[in-house]
């Protein structure tokens, strides 16, 4: 079959359904609480401070990479006719370097109300999980601020990031390469735990052994939340000497690497804290345990502490409830390499953390769009944008006004969400009016 190439004046563009997110974003308010907290001295012409921020937002909801990406996509009809005219990239590094680390801490305040707010439209706060890690970005500049060695043998930026069990991110911070993974942990959990609805009572804590330590503990006692926190082996090693009664877990359960386990529960003091805590520790028999010559040495550990009390929840329970927090290693690589950012190309660190927060937004609209598309199978970012971004329209001005022209399939697709998306926002202005007012 022969294929022939011809030409057409008419304007058409790869994202048609750039205008779903165009429309969560506009009812969200975000440019108005975005506002007092940009940079405004010294940028006159095209566009105001928020378009700029809201035009990193969309680039990275449309898979941009880099600054470079936002002029490419300048030139799709479609982006500009959401985004508006943008700036070069060079303005753009301009731009993100005015900001300064008050507006930052501000930026991460707005992250948190905007994702409480989404997560109050398609979920509940009878529970609340919390969870928390870093990662690290390698990094190739010699120039750039904070870029360090780090234990992982290269370069790096460090992120320290916060997601519900919805995947909506309510914390990103891009630190120095050698910052230890719980540095600033105990201002995420009051930072966050402390604009949660007042009708939310069970509220968790989850992390990695990185967070085991007493402020940790400290704080989330401070803020009404309990935790759950994974033990290094230098921790709970002294336990294992202890009479444990050791137990087989219930069938289905598995380790780590899909062996079976056993468990065991016991208390512990530790020194420098003045608090006693439960630790679940649990066990699985090694592949090639015959060959071992010490004590302890045919198992696989791993333990857990938590404040959680054993008239509330079994050690099986707690070690379910802590595999919640598994769940943030695929939003951290979904924040990587879904809404790209890998890597960071500004010199300063607080530039750095201006486009993380512009990443953190546009992946929080992500989130929110695969919830209401289907609650039982919330697709990542690549699989999403295929189905709702990537459609290819027909861009027609009218004066004022932009239409989007959709084959029939790709329309029936768009309004089908829409319609999902006006029930959710009629049910939760019902729920607010019909609630009793705070006291």
């Amino acid at each position: 079959m022969s294929i022939r190439i011809e030409q057409s004046k008419k304007v058409l563009s790869s994202f048609g359904g750039l205008s779903l997110f165009q429309r969560v974003i506009e009812s969200s308010e975000l440019s108005k609480a975005l506002l007092p907290h940009l940079p405004t001295a010294g940028f006159v012409g095209k566009g105001t401070p928020t378009d700029k921020f809201l035009g990193l937002v969309y680039s990275y909801i449309c898979d941009g990479d880099c600054l470079d990406d936002v002029e490419v996509l300048s030139q799709d009809a479609g982006f500009c006719a959401v985004a508006g005219e943008l700036v070069s990239s060079q303005r753009y590094s301009e731009f993100l370097s005015k900001f300064n680390v008050r507006q930052i801490r501000e930026l991460q305040n707005i992250v948190i109300k905007n994702s409480l707010s989404m997560r109050e439209m398609v979920g509940t706060f009878t529970e609340f999980h919390l969870c928390l890690d870093s990662t690290k970005h390698d990094q190739f500049g010699h120039v750039q601020e904070g870029v360090n060695w780090t234990y992982t043998d290269y370069k790096s930026l460090d992120s320290l990031q916060a997601h519900d069990e919805f995947g909506f991110p309510y914390w990103t911070t891009v630190r120095p390469g050698e910052t230890h993974t719980a540095d600033s942990a105990e201002e995420v959990v009051s930072a966050v735990m402390s604009r949660l609805p007042s009708v939310c009572k069970k509220r968790f804590a989850l992390a990695d052994s990185g967070f085991y330590s007493k402020d940790f503990f400290n704080t989330c006692a401070i803020n009404n939340t309990r935790f759950v926190v994974a033990m290094r082996i230098n921790v709970f090693g002294p336990l294992l000497e202890r009479p444990l009664n050791w137990k087989r877990a219930q069938e289905g359960m598995k380790f780590f690497d899909g062996r079976e386990f056993e468990f065991a529960e016991t208390l512990y003091h530790p020194t420098d804290c003045n608090r006693t805590l439960r630790v679940i520790l649990v066990r699985a028999l090694k592949r090639d345990h015959n060959s071992g010559l010490f004590r302890n040495s045919d198992f696989d550990y791993a333990a857990f502490a938590t404040d959680l009390g054993m008239h509330e929840y079994t050690a099986i329970d707690v070690i379910k409830k802590y595999r919640k927090r598994s769940n943030e290693e695929n939003f951290i690589r979904e924040m990587k390499n879904g809404v790209n950012i890998r890597r960071f190309q500004c010199r300063r660190l607080v530039s750095n953390n201006a486009i993380a927060l512009a990443a953190t937004f546009a992946h929080a609209f992500i989130r929110f769009v695969a919830h209401i598309h289907d609650k039982n199978l919330v697709h990542f970012a690549k699989r999403l944008r295929n189905k709702l971004l990537r459609l290819p329209c027909q861009v027609v001005r009218h004066g004022r006004e932009v239409v989007f022209r959709l084959n029939e399939t790709h329309y029936e697709e768009v309004e089908r969400w829409l319609r999902k998306y006006h029930h959710i926002k009629l049910l939760t202005l019902a729920s607010v009016k019909s609630s009793p007012p705070a006291l």
